[in-house]
């Protein structure tokens, strides 16, 4: 029903229970009221306000069980009902009291179911946000781990290689100077002989605190494999290149 209508036609009540009268007979044959359920309310109130008791609360009765069942609505538009009736009891004035009574208690307890779930939606929404982030922090901590070398710390040849592309195309579109160093180190098969592959590993740890602490936005360095190691520099021009290497080197 239109209940825009309907208040038009309240100066005229002949018209006014004309149209209630098609629209309880819509009511009466319609198959889904949960597709009308707003105007099956709006029915409720106007036939409250034309004093049509018995058939406001024959409308609300049926809207109410055609909600039975259906749990995924029932809190929300249940509530709507129970204000609706609480609504049309107001109209009827003393004789529509302890139904009222009943509508208020009912809608209390509704309240209340409504705010228990909307709590255990925020708990479960809260326990899903720090299970994303549990996994998310999980991931980057893999992502890093696939891209690092264990003994060093260093980015291993994997990451090498990408950073190595992005490097490059970085310097193609730029058009700045990208230079590639190697190193190892001297006598690493001896200090291995000599002090086991603890002491190895060490001095492998210990060059790699270096390179690390130089690198930067324009330096990068990584673990090649056993004691080599490759370095990027991007945007610098030689004789910065040579710098840092002779500093390295030292």
């Amino acid at each position: 029903i239109c209940q825009t209508e309907y208040e038009n036609y309240c100066g005229d009540p002949e018209k006014a229970a004309a149209l209630l009268a098609r629209a309880q007979e819509a009511f009466r044959v319609c198959g889904d009221l949960l597709e009308y359920f707003d105007d099956c309310l709006s029915l409720a109130r106007c036939l409250a306000d034309m004093g049509q008791h018995e058939q406001a609360a024959w409308v609300l009765e049926r809207t109410e069980q055609s909600l039975l069942g259906r749990t995924d609505l029932n809190v929300h538009l249940r509530l709507q009902l129970q204000a609706c009736r609480i609504e049309c009891c107001r109209i009827w004035g003393e004789a529509g009291r302890a139904l009222r009574e009943t509508a208020q208690e009912s809608y209390y307890d509704l309240s209340c179911q409504s705010i228990r779930s909307q709590d255990q939606s925020r708990r479960r929404l809260l326990q899903l946000r720090h299970v994303l982030a549990a996994a998310r922090m999980e991931n980057e901590r893999l992502a890093r781990s696939a891209g690092t070398d264990a003994l060093t710390g260093l980015p291993n040849r994997r990451r090498l290689g990408e950073v190595q592309e992005e490097w490059f195309d970085a310097a193609q579109s730029g058009q700045r100077p990208l230079a590639v160093g190697m190193l190892d180190i001297d006598n690493f098969k001896g200090l291995n002989d000599k002090n086991g592959h603890a002491g190895g590993d060490l001095c492998l740890q210990y060059v790699a605190r270096l390179l690390a602490a130089q690198a930067d936005a324009q330096e990068f360095a990584a673990r090649y494999g056993g004691d080599e190691f490759m370095l990027l520099f991007l945007g610098l021009d030689d004789a910065r290149c040579r710098e840092l290497g002779i500093r390295l080197h030292k």
